[in-house]
């Protein structure tokens, strides 16, 4: 049997949960990236070429030869392994890379099984979204009871959307049956890899629980995908399966992808979470549209989110894909919309009157921009010549005190000056005195 794990410069590879530790810490990685990774680690000391990269990690994709050179950096990075002085991966100037730290076989049986302990999370406050919630619950129950449901979450920057999802994931929790993936879209400078998003989230799924059940849906529906996830396979039946499947095309990977998605979820419920989706490539957008215009009956719920003006900035083609959808009702879309008045104080926390959160409320909410992101990091009372003239209260604080002669105005000031100018000539002749 093969060996599972494998160690290298104080990291441990595990080829079967498709991750990377250094220590009991997880490095994350994109699929693409760690399939790089695997080729290289395959063949330590060896040179592998741009072509034996790209015939292992993108198969039968038509891609740039730049992506691995780009999946190369990533690594890098993530190792901390300096280009100019190699102590992993060296570059050999037009032909390839060589993987030059030796590679052992890794870990005992107890240390296998050992998964690393997630990081204590604070709990998620949801503010002032009860109705929003309400209506994310209720797509989600739309789905658990066998309907095709396809949601959009809109809304600026920072106004909470990741929140709002977070707080429906950790209901999603109480649910035994709920399959869930999760992944990001990210900005990216350069060349983007098609289906980067989905890859992601069935990299996550593939570590997890469900890891049988998408592994066994990929093998029969969707091996296209499959052979974009080396790392979940045999050597040998990657092999197999990158022969088979020599000049598959993007439409075929579509169609499939749509293909797992109803089979997956014909029994089992299924929550795909996609955040940033005005960041996607085309590609992403065409196998969500797939799943969208499915027919069959289908326990899924695929909720993605975005930024609309950025969608309209860059004018991004998500824009087409959300007023098809909702032309076609073929799904739901929600936007966010700043918080209320009533809703600011229940974001301040500790021992406070209500009077008092009232009057904070009052002073904090117009000055803010409206986000509950802002309104989080604004928790502390503002400086005391903050202009609270805005907020349309009586304002300020300190105008029932009288004020001090210094800062009156200056027609005022005649009477104080004549009589601080009296009191010292009083005090020079004398007058008083006993």
């Amino acid at each position: 049997m093969p060996e599972t794990v494998l160690r290298f410069a104080g990291f441990r590879l595990d080829l079967a949960a498709a991750r990377l530790f250094r220590g009991d810490e997880a490095i994350p990685l994109r699929p693409k990236t760690f399939a790089t990774l695997c080729a290289l680690v395959a063949r330590p000391g060896a040179l592998v070429t741009k072509d034996d990269l790209l015939a292992a990690v993108w198969p039968g994709v038509a891609v740039t030869e730049d992506m691995p050179r780009f999946s190369v950096r990533e690594l890098r990075r993530a190792l901390g392994d300096d280009p100019a002085s190699p102590r992993v991966i060296e570059t050999v100037h037009g032909r390839g890379y060589r993987f030059i730290t030796p590679v052992s076989p890794g870990a005992g049986r107890h240390e296998r099984a050992a998964a690393p302990s997630p990081p204590a999370t604070r709990p998620t406050i949801v503010v002032g979204r009860d109705a929003e919630l309400a209506t994310l619950a209720a797509w989600l129950a739309a789905a658990e009871r066998g309907e095709r449901t396809v949601g959009f979450l809109a809304g600026d920057a920072g106004i909470g959307k990741t929140t709002l999802v977070d707080a429906l994931l950790a209901k999603a929790d109480r649910h035994p049956d709920l399959v869930i993936a999760r992944a990001e879209c990210r900005e990216v400078i350069g060349v983007d890899e098609p289906y980067r998003p989905l890859l992601e989230a069935l990299q996550g799924l593939a570590a997890g629980p469900a890891r049988d059940a998408a592994v066994d849906g990929l093998r029969v529906h969707a091996p296209t995908w499959l052979a974009q996830l080396p790392s979940l396979l045999a050597a040998d039946e990657e092999a197999a399966l990158r022969q088979r499947l020599f000049g598959a095309t993007g439409e075929r990977m579509v169609r499939e992808f749509a293909g797992w998605i109803d089979a997956m979820s014909a029994t089992t419920p299924l929550l795909l979470v996609l955040e940033d989706l005005h960041w996607s490539d085309r590609a992403t957008l065409d196998a969500l549209a797939a799943v969208a215009h499915g027919r069959t009956p289908a326990h899924v719920l695929v909720l993605a989110t975005y930024r609309p003006v950025d969608a309209i900035v860059t004018n991004h083609p998500l824009r087409g894909l959300v007023q098809e959808i909702r032309r076609k009702r073929l799904g739901a879309d929600l936007t966010l919309s700043v918080l209320t008045r009533d809703a600011v104080p229940r974001l301040h926390h500790g021992p406070l009157r209500e009077r008092r959160r009232r009057r904070r409320a009052g002073r904090v909410h117009p000055r803010s921009v409206r986000r509950q992101s802002v309104l989080h990091d604004r928790r502390r009372r503002p400086a005391r010549g903050c202009r609270r003239r805005q907020t349309g209260l009586s304002a300020n604080r300190n105008a029932r005190r009288p004020r001090h002669p210094r800062h009156a105005p200056r027609d005022d000031r005649a009477p104080a000056r004549r009589a601080r100018a009296g009191n010292a000539h009083r005090r020079r002749s004398g007058y008083g005195d006993r």
